[in-house]
């Protein structure tokens, strides 16, 4: 089983909008699509 780590569209779970910006392996070209601009501190 191969399992890959991708960004999907936004999606909504019971009203609250879920976003994604995975990062994945980038040793496996899984990081199309990661935005260094979208990332949260806490």
């Amino acid at each position: 089983m191969v399992i890959t780590i991708r960004n999907i569209p936004s999606f909504q779970v019971h009203g609250t909008t879920l976003l994604t910006n995975q990062l994945g392996y980038v040793h496996y070209n899984e990081n199309d699509g990661f935005d260094k601009g979208r990332v949260l501190e806490f």
